[in-house]
């Protein structure tokens, strides 16, 4: 049948003629049209599919990260507030990045905090309960993964610059270490910086572990700071009720010289990360590892010991110049930086990533904190567990063992405990706060907005606000224990813990049981049954030491006289003779002294000195 067609079924156009379509007819059209155009289109040479959309972009490098801690450095910056000194590159960082006004470490004691830090757990959790040196016994448990590995296992390159201090080492997959360099020298710790940004395209993560402003306190390195502080140029602590007395003031502008050659070497360091090409493309993580080396911060859980600066800048993610009051942790740094990087993260960290306060709103925040103490040097003094929570204002301490006696109040060798025990501070807050300090009772509770040196204990009432807090942050911190399988929970695994602090015995390193009283010291004689002898090289900072007993085992302590810092201590076989080597310009010029106790008791001390 055919069909009939309006006269202009044939319209012309364009010196062509076209056919046109009825209604009844669009749809046979528009298929024939499709397989027409594709049959055109597969009949093409190949490479003329080659069209900008077919490109692919070029990928977006990975970020590096740079991870800066300085030894025992509080918030006495003046991008904090402090008055006593201007940090001008520190405060650029925080300008540039995210300023965190409530950021906590973990434990203020040194290894503790740095296993935290590249770990994602409490100190409880980890296994380093105390300070890391030959024969403390204390280190992590096998198995725990760091943050140096996981970075390694996806593609980066690992490096550390001074110390690192967490044992044990093997634990931490750093391709370069230079783990007891002299990183007080701030040129020299941001040159070998440099060269290590410039040594490989591969992503990075480098960790910068400056010495300073730890004791023992240095005036001046290589020049710098260019004009040190005299004692007649700083104010006493504040955190310390103002206590004074010879020479602490002195001590307090030596550590005052150090965060100023600190802020020099951050900006020496960004220099070099720039020169690099470096500085678009790296996450930078800058904060103490605790509180200043002085009593009532260093080895306690005050806010002068355990709240430090943590300053983050995340090149074109991060917000400038903004301040957090978010509870920060830094068990929050691994999550955090695995975050950052795209790293998958690991199942079971205590740790949270705080990567969104850096982009924007969204962050939920913690409603409350916890920090922990159980033991710095191996003794029974320094052994005193402790834990803590706070919500950002209220703060309660809990120590698990009242009545015992804090043998780490003279943090550091600092005389502030002494002061306050003279006469002239009778009856006053001073006696009460150190008071509090070495026998402390089995709660404290501080309001932290109208007591921030936490000297008025509000534990203990009846009724009332306080006695509603103290229950509430009681509960908190019982949660927190029980999520983190805190061990110190069991009773029986606090008497054993005790009990190994208290009474050592058998072989178990007795680590300072008269160490630290080691730097006042003079030589003591020969005894009949130990023989000691100290060969020093004063140039090479070699010191070798020999010795024998009768019989038994020789316990031997190696102390930094001046800081009072335990470089060495173990517990060596002394039948038949023993000898170790201990190279003590790692430590830095100074007076040494080695002493040995054998295990009959005797004693024996030589004093040394290193150039």
């Amino acid at each position: 049948m055919k069909h009939s067609y309006p006269p202009d079924f044939l319209v012309h156009q364009q010196g062509r003629h076209r056919p046109h379509v009825g209604p009844l007819g669009l749809g046979a059209f528009l298929l024939l049209a499709l397989v027409s155009f594709l049959m055109a289109f597969i009949t093409k040479p190949a490479n003329r599919l080659r069209t900008p959309l077919a490109q692919t972009a070029p990928a977006t490098p990975k970020l590096n990260v740079l991870l800066v801690v300085s030894d025992d450095l509080g918030t006495q910056l003046s991008c904090y507030g402090d008055k006593v000194m201007k940090t001008p590159n520190l405060d650029q960082l925080a300008v540039e990045g995210t300023r965190f006004s409530k950021a906590y470490v973990t434990q203020a004691s040194f290894s503790p905090s740095r296993s935290s830090m590249l770990t994602g757990l409490y100190p409880h959790q980890n296994g380093q309960i105390g300070l890391a040196y030959k024969g403390s016994t204390y280190e992590m448990k096998a198995g725990v993964q760091t943050l140096p590995t996981l970075l390694k296992a996806a593609g980066y390159r690992t490096g550390i610059l001074g110390k690192l201090h967490v044992y044990p080492e093997s634990a931490f997959r750093f391709a370069t270490k230079e783990t007891w360099f002299f990183t007080n020298d701030v040129q020299k710790t941001a040159d070998r910086a440099k060269t290590f940004f410039t040594a490989s395209t591969e992503p990075f993560f480098l960790m910068v572990n400056y010495n300073d402003p730890h004791r023992r306190f240095r005036k001046q390195v290589a020049g710098l700071p260019a004009t040190p502080l005299t004692g007649a140029d700083v104010p006493t602590w504040y955190f310390q009720s103002s206590v004074n007395g010879p020479g602490q003031r002195d001590s307090i502008a030596g550590y005052y010289n150090g965060v100023k050659r600190i802020d020099e070497g951050v900006g020496m360091l960004m220099q070099a990360l720039k020169a690099a090409g470096k500085d678009h493309n790296t996450l930078v993580i800058f904060l103490g590892d605790h509180g200043s080396p002085f009593a009532r911060s260093k080895q306690t859980n005050y806010e002068a010991g355990v709240r430090v600066p943590f300053l983050v800048r995340l090149p074109g993610q991060g917000r400038p110049n903004f301040t957090s009051n978010a509870l920060i942790s830094t068990v929050d740094i691994v999550p955090t930086v695995l975050d950052a990087t795209g790293v998958a993260i690991p199942a079971g960290l205590a740790g949270r990533s705080f990567k969104q306060v850096l982009n924007g709103p969204g962050y939920v925040r913690r409603d409350a904190l916890c920090t922990e103490y159980t033991s710095h040097i191996f003794s029974k003094g320094y052994y005193f567990p402790r834990r803590t929570v706070t919500d950002g204002r209220y703060k309660l301490i809990v120590n698990l063992l009242p009545g015992r006696v804090f043998g780490g109040a003279a943090s550091d060798n600092d005389n502030a405990p002494t002061f306050a025990a003279e006469p002239r501070y009778n009856n006053t807050l001073v006696r009460t706060v150190f008071n509090t300090l070495k026998t402390p009772p089995a709660e404290e509770l501080y309001d932290l907005n109208v007591d921030p040196f936490e000297f008025t204990n509000l534990a203990g009432q009846t009724s009332g606000v306080n006695k509603e807090k103290q229950d509430e942050l009681r509960a908190k911190l019982l949660k927190w224990r029980q999520d983190t399988q805190d061990p110190l929970l069991d009773p029986a695994q606090l008497k054993a813990l005790t009990d190994r602090h208290d009474n050592p015995g058998g072989t178990t390193p007795v680590a300072a049981r008269a160490s630290l009283s080691a730097a006042a010291n003079t030589e003591q004689p020969a005894a009949a049954s130990l023989h000691l002898e100290v060969s020093p090289n004063p140039t090479s900072g070699v010191c070798t030491v020999t010795g024998a007993a009768t019989n038994g085992r020789v316990e031997i302590c190696v102390v930094d006289v001046r800081s009072g810092r335990v470089i060495a201590l173990e517990t060596v076989a002394a039948e038949g003779g023993f000898r170790r080597v201990y190279l003590l310009k790692r430590y830095g010029p100074g007076v040494y002294v080695v002493k040995a106790r054998s295990s009959q008791g005797q004693v024996q001390s030589r004093r040394l000195v290193v150039e």
